[in-house]
């Protein structure tokens, strides 16, 4: 496979190390070692919590991997919450053999606290539809309304993929650890992968930028962070608990990123963390690449546009903003595609699960859509 270098982008003619807003950290393997028991104190106090999406059995190689990774650096079994789908149940069974102490729910068990008639007909938003933003989102309400608990920062790891070879925690924690701030909202993973970048958002994020201030915030955001992403990350939880929206199908990649642009706006920071270790995702299917990552750039232009044109920012969405949003956002279930070299006949019309908005935990309380109400102090 040729590899895409600098060079290769188009119209590029001036290279220089860029300068990233919240910090940008390479730390060598050595940094990494010299904090292992300051690390394991860390991820084994009350502070963290760890969450732990599983779709299906494409994981079936991995899953078991990522937990006892989590437990391995230090997390105590009360704090990963596994949330997982009817299709993964026997994947978590093989963690529960091994611990009684396993935290883990379905989602159909944690919708069942959720008014899905009131959310559709208040918000627009169908949970009934799967995805792994659902069952992030489903993971917050399971921390706060069956577990009661109380963290200063939430993880998250993708259970698809090489943990004990990437070792996203070691990095993540370093950070946290050695390079504090009071004012940081998130910490990010990147990885240099040659068969990610971010070369589909140029184009789209000058649009955006002279769209409207909504659009400026959004573009400035991702100039000043480095794509390839990861979906491990850490979030400050008193930003986030009651404040952050899901989207259906990506969450972390995509809607938590206009989240983030809109949080440095107010003069917090997020932080990045190169992982020089290789990711092999995709579970059982082998690595993802490019195809994945034009879906995920597709669906990420999608929200960004229909948020930007309607010109509220997130957190300050009411109920109709919403149901509007969604309304747009449901007609975007189609793509044309060209058929390979040598096929000349007409392109493919491939249908695509559309997005959606999911609101916050505040705004689902604020609207009586939970089944169940419960006090929440949020750490500062």
């Amino acid at each position: 496979m040729k590899k895409r270098t600098i060079f290769e982008f188009p119209n590029a003619h001036v290279f220089g190390r860029q300068v990233c807003a919240g910090g940008f950290y390479a730390p060598s393997i050595q940094e990494i070692a010299d904090c292992c028991e300051e690390r394991y104190d860390y991820f084994s106090s009350s502070k963290p919590v760890l969450i732990l999406p599983v779709h299906s059995l494409r994981e079936e190689l991995t899953f078991r991997d990522a937990y006892m990774y989590a437990e391995s650096i230090g997390f105590a079994a009360d704090r990963i919450v596994v949330i997982y789908s009817r299709h993964a149940s026997k994947l978590v069974d093989t963690v529960r053999e091994k611990s009684r102490k396993v935290v883990a729910f379905s989602e159909e068990e944690i919708l069942e606290q959720v008014h899905l008639r009131d959310v559709k007909e208040i918000f627009g938003a169908d949970l009934s539809l799967p995805g792994k933003g659902r069952a992030i989102f489903l993971a917050f309400v399971a921390i706060h309304q069956r577990l009661g608990l109380d963290p200063k920062e939430v993880y998250f790891l993708d259970t698809d993929s090489n943990m004990f070879e990437f070792r996203p925690l070691h990095y993540l924690g370093w950070v946290h650890m050695r390079k504090p701030d009071k004012e940081r909202f998130a910490i990010l993973t990147a990885q240099n992968n040659e068969l990610r970048d971010n070369h589909y958002l140029f184009q789209v994020r000058d649009i955006w930028r002279s769209e409207n201030e909504i659009g400026r915030i959004y573009a400035r955001h991702l100039d000043e962070i480095v794509w390839p992403l990861t979906g491990e990350l850490m979030l400050a939880w008193h930003r986030v608990g009651l404040r952050v929206p899901f989207c259906n199908g990506y969450g972390i990649e995509t809607l938590w990123q206009f989240f983030a642009a809109e949080e440095v706006c107010e003069g917090y920071s997020v932080s990045q963390v190169v992982n020089p270790n290789p990711k092999i995702d995709g579970g059982n299917q082998g690595r993802s690449g490019q195809c994945y990552d034009s879906a995920m750039f597709r669906q990420l232009n999608f929200l960004a546009w229909a948020i930007i044109k309607h010109g509220i920012r997130l957190h300050q969405m009411k109920a109709a903003d919403f149901r509007e949003i969604n309304g747009i956002l449901r007609q975007q279930d189609r793509i044309a595609v060209l058929p390979s070299s040598g096929d000349h006949g007409p392109p493919f019309d491939v249908g695509l699960a559309a997005e959606q908005l999911i609101p916050s935990l505040g705004s689902l309380l604020a609207s009586n859509c939970l089944r169940v109400k419960w006090e929440m102090s949020l750490s500062e």
